[in-house]
């Protein structure tokens, strides 16, 4: 009670009441015959403290694991997805795009535009270059029927309130890539220099010359160019091993056609694009062969394999897993990009990278054929820092792993019916996998001897500084011009 003294030998403190849920005992009473003080038994007041303090960070350790526990960072949760088959909607959103549905597809949006959207998102429109020339081609129509306000001027009207939707649709449709955004600079700079005092009439024909000066100065005479330094440096008996399953390969085409043509007897009558050889005797003309590499899910190396077939190369195909055996006779691995940046690794088609570092093993030179208008002054050290993720389904092909006749060879079916195909994770078992199909790779700067530009060849730590160069010599362009 207040006021009373403790007696001594208490378990009690005066410094203030006892914690809670200690309780503090007094020291048991001399047994009979013992003769001894009284001993204060293990239970006390310091061991309840004890217990007490360990049991509450025994709970505040397990709630906060519980609070970890439930929240679950997904890395891959800013990279835009693919739209589901049959959904007849734009599915590749990036993570700062509106959600595109049916609805948005007003008056605003050019019926031309709307349709190239609707490509982008079904991916029959793919590759770099293929997307910038498909996108320049809606907007030229789109700008053919463009009309200005009467109160408006049109250079401004054109740039913000016209192309600027048309923009953002085919970036929530799927997300552009480098030589699409290239694309746009390029020509949204050429109409934002176009002076007050322009007509709606100049405004669309400089547009419309900004679009022919792109595609002719930026893709079409690059690639032959391209085209011309590659075949130079193959040499009579290389094997030149290409990776076939990617969407960037016009450069790659470009210099192995030349290659292939070079070997072909020219006259002033018939050119050699129309020669009447056979392939087999077009075979023994060229003096160095190819082997193209591919993979799944698409095997778009098969449409290069008989391009090479018509020109009369010989020819080896095989997938990526038996990379390794096929380099060992290569000389040379020829490589298409989406894009290149600042640091020197170039952005590819998943697969390149792979086939790159076995090629890097084997001490075989590794030239990436690539545009400059490809070239961006960003910095990327992985491939989830940009990435596309692709339709799971396109991976897992249930038709395949159930068909009788993939399994066992033949049509009869005589070895089984096939492994069952693996479950999706969107079904109710947790334990479920997780397909991840990525549409890219990075490869590094240490995986590539030389890039093939329109310029000459450079070393990829040089990408910088023609970056450089390219900027100074786009904002010089428009003071040499006035």
């Amino acid at each position: 009670r207040p006021g009373q003294q403790q007696p001594p030998g208490s378990s009690s403190s005066s410094k203030g009441p006892a914690a809670p849920g200690v309780t503090s005992q007094q020291p048991q009473p001399p047994q009979p015959g013992g003769g001894g003080a009284a001993v204060p038994t293990s239970t006390g007041a310091a061991g309840d403290a004890r217990s007490a303090a360990s049991s509450q960070q025994h709970k505040a350790s397990s709630s906060t694991h519980r609070d970890h526990a439930t929240i679950v960072v997904d890395p891959l949760t800013h990279l835009p997805r693919a739209a589901a088959k049959g959904s007849g909607t734009p599915g590749g959103r990036s993570r700062r795009s509106r959600t595109t549905t049916t609805a948005d597809l007003s008056s605003s949006i050019h019926p031309a535009v709307a349709a190239l959207g609707v490509k982008y998102a079904a991916g029959t429109v793919d590759g770099s270059n293929e997307r910038c020339v498909a996108m320049l081609a809606a907007f030229r129509d789109a700008v053919r029927d463009y009309r200005c306000p009467a109160d408006a001027v049109p250079a401004r009207d054109l740039d913000k309130r016209y192309l600027k939707p048309l923009i953002q649709y085919l970036v929530d449709c799927r997300p552009h890539s480098v030589s699409m955004g290239a694309a746009i600079r390029h020509l949204r700079g050429v109409v934002s220099r176009l002076g007050p005092d322009k007509s709606e009439h100049e405004a669309r024909a400089a547009f419309f010359d900004a679009v022919e000066a792109f595609v002719r100065e930026r893709i079409v005479l690059p690639g032959r160019v391209i085209g011309d330094l590659g075949a130079d440096k193959i040499r009579d008996g290389d094997v030149v091993a290409v990776f076939g399953n990617s969407t960037s390969l016009d450069a790659v085409r470009a210099v192995l056609r030349a290659k292939a043509l070079r070997g072909l007897p020219t006259t002033t009558t018939t050119p050699p694009q129309k020669s009447a050889a056979s392939p087999r005797q077009q075979q023994h003309r060229c003096r160095f062969r190819v082997v193209v590499v591919d993979a799944r899910p698409q095997l778009r190396g098969v449409a290069l394999l008989h391009e090479l077939h018509a020109l009369g190369v010989p020819t080896t195909y095989v997938h990526l897993r038996a990379v390794d055996y096929a380099l060992r006779e290569c000389d040379a691995v020829l490589l298409g990009a989406e894009a290149v940046f600042s640091n020197g690794a170039a952005l590819a088609d998943a697969g390149s990278a792979a086939l790159a570092a076995t090629a890097t093993k084997r001490n075989i030179p590794v030239l990436v054929c690539c545009e400059t208008y490809k070239f961006h002054n960003k910095v990327h050290l992985d491939s989830l820092s940009s990435n596309e993720l692709g339709d799971p389904d396109d991976l897992v092909e249930e038709p395949r792993w159930g068909s009788s006749s993939s399994a066992s060879g033949g049509a009869d079916g005589a070895r089984g019916a096939g492994p069952p195909p693996p479950p999706h994770a969107s079904d109710d078992d947790a334990r479920a996998p997780t397909v991840l199909h990525l549409r890219f790779d990075l490869t590094p700067c240490k995986h590539i001897t030389a890039i093939i530009t329109e310029h000459g060849l450079v070393p990829p730590t040089s990408s910088a500084v023609l970056i450089r160069e390219m900027e100074l010599n786009s904002v010089a362009a428009p003071d040499r011009d006035s």
